[in-house]
């Protein structure tokens, strides 16, 4: 009676009952109808009550002094009045409970956060949208608009329930499926699978998912047991950690591909890798990947894909922050790569048999600090590596427009900014600043173990710096032998160093401010300079080494300060 619009006599009230208009208590009964109930009687921590009485009109009062007056009980039954649902803390004391509510009754479980209402039919149940009563033959069914909170079928955030079953449960069954918060553990992965599901939390440092153990990840693929395209799949607001891969997007083991989005996710613990992306076609934004053996690993086998990052962080990961080994179509805009163990980004397609890694470009990234244990020593790896010395497929087409690299952390002289060695081809650095005094900007290395062989692997193909704020390039001159065609492109910007190493002729060394250096393979020149043409204020200078396949063209303008040392 608190509670003037429901009714509700409020926590461990006295109840009494009289005949109406007077004093007389009425002679109540416990719902077996034999058992005499005392009148008065206190109401349960939730305000209910009940008994049974002969049919007739009474008068219902609090102790508190709120009334209701005249009430007409035709069967001595008011828990069949369906206008108030009957509140139960848990499942269990719904289950041992004897009352045989009528079809209709809304029965609210404190336990589920959530109504449940009484339906047809014999006590049968799932254990986790309807719930059997262990004391009579009927059963409650979750009320639901089609979304559903993991709570109200049965998954506990108390950091130890396996809530496997009932959250795959939720996503097998409903398409906007909640995670409340709390830490929710389970022991076998959890897989999305219907299109059009929405798997969401509150917060992605609220709501987490925890697998336990070693093996698979999360959220799976590879055991999925939809092979098909699953699209408008949304993941969002989410802490995942744990398992091989917290997030995997698509399966190696069968054409099962995601289309959708992952929105504002926490991806931690990952043994393998934070996010694994097989075949994916969506955007993945402001996410947290951190605190894994590899932030991003993806194996695509060479299914074009279209995915594409947005603001997301890829930090302090213990090896890369992604490691990019087979793929086609990805997209990395204003995405940050710092403090991870090895490289911020590792291009190494290494595997025979697989399809080209390419189409790949990085839009206003941010590259720091990376390198952090300096594992690599004396190899020099970097902020960025291309790293292709084996097998017949090649790193193709890759772009960083208007990135920033700030130093790299290990060895001084060690590592650089970005290492570029290995069969690559079309990579272009465009508008894009190197910074750190301890690092050279680009490492052009053409010389790495196993580049050359039989088939002519290994060069570096149009590989072009435009307009880049730089402190140092390093360029070594074997890059450009394998292949007809090859061509280097690099304007630097102020105060730049670029230094061409000449192989057996010895060190070329040019420096200057404002420089266009440009170098073709295939021409068989010797070394001479020609005069200055009055009419263009350039001079040309030719080189090329012993192999006679090198041709270096050098134009600068009239005044600029070069330098050109040569041994051979």
């Amino acid at each position: 009676f608190d509670d003037p619009e429901t009714g509700n006599a409020g926590s461990n009230q006295a109840i009494s009952v009289f005949l109406t208009g007077t004093t007389t208590l009425a002679t109540l009964y416990e719902l077996d109808g034999t058992t005499v109930k005392s009148n008065p009687f206190l109401t349960d921590n939730y305000g209910n009550y009940s008994f049974k009485v002969d049919g007739g009109t009474y008068d219902i009062v609090s102790a508190s002094g709120v009334s209701e007056v005249g009430v007409q009980i035709q069967q001595a039954d008011i828990i069949g009045d369906l206008s108030q649902a009957y509140i139960f803390d848990t499942v269990t004391d719904y289950k041992a409970s004897t009352i045989a509510f009528p079809v209709g009754k809304t029965v609210h479980l404190n336990d589920r956060g959530a109504d449940f209402t009484v339906i047809a039919g014999t006590g049968t149940g799932n254990g986790f949208n309807i719930i059997a009563s262990d004391q009579v033959s009927k059963s409650v069914a979750l009320v639901s608009d089609g979304t559903v909170s993991i709570v109200s079928v049965g998954a506990v955030g108390d950091a130890s329930t396996d809530n496997q079953p009932a959250i795959q449960f939720a996503l097998d069954n409903y398409l906007d499926v909640y995670i409340p918060e709390g830490t929710f553990n389970i022991n076998t992965p959890i897989y999305v699978q219907v299109e059009g599901q929405v798997l969401r939390g509150a917060g992605l440092t609220i709501s987490k998912i925890v697998k336990v153990g070693a093996g698979a990840g999360v959220i799976g693929g590879n055991s999925s047991t939809e092979t098909n395209n699953v699209h408008n799949m949304q993941i969002n607001d989410l802490w995942l950690d744990g398992g091989s891969f917290p997030l995997q997007l698509g399966s190696s083991t069968s054409p099962l591909t995601y289309v959708g989005q992952v929105n504002n996710a926490r991806l931690t613990g990952g043994s393998s890798a934070g996010l694994f992306i097989y075949q994916f076609f969506g955007s993945i934004s402001n996410c947290q990947i951190t605190e894994n053996a590899v932030g991003l690993l993806t194996l695509t086998d060479g299914v074009p894909t279209s995915s594409l990052f947005s603001s997301c962080r890829f930090w302090n990961n213990t090896n890369q922050g992604a490691l990019l080994n087979r793929g086609r179509g990805f997209t990395f805009d204003s995405c940050t790569f710092e403090a991870n163990g090895r490289e911020g980004v590792r291009f190494s397609s290494t595997d025979e048999g697989y399809t080209w890694l390419k189409d790949i470009t990085f839009n206003q990234c941010w590259f720091e600090q990376n390198m952090a244990d300096d594992s690599e020593g004396t190899r020099g790896e970097g902020n960025v590596t291309f790293n292709k010395t084996s097998g017949t497929y090649v790193i193709d087409y890759v772009h960083f427009n208007q990135c920033f690299f700030s130093g790299v952390k290990g060895s001084a002289g060690v590592n650089p900014n970005v290492n570029i060695r290995g069969d690559v081809r079309n990579i272009t650095l465009s508008h894009n600043t190197f910074w750190g005094p301890d690092s050279e900007g680009v490492r052009l290395d053409g010389t790495s173990t196993g580049i050359y062989t039989s088939d002519n692997l290994g060069d570096l193909f149009q590989v072009s710096l435009l307009q880049c704020i730089t402190n140092a390039v390093n360029i070594t001159p074997e890059l450009v032998r394998s292949r007809d065609n090859t061509k280097l492109k690099l304007q630097s910007g102020e105060d730049s160093s670029i230094e061409l190493g000449a192989g057996v002729n010895g060190d070329i060394k040019v420096k200057t401010r404002a420089l266009q250096l440009e170098s073709t393979q295939g021409v068989t020149q010797a070394l001479t300079a020609t005069p200055i043409y009055p009419d263009t204020g350039y001079t040309r200078l030719f080189s090329r080494d012993n192999s006679g396949v090198l041709q270096v063209v050098v134009q600068f303008s009239t005044g600029k300060s070069v330098v050109i040392a040569d041994d051979a």
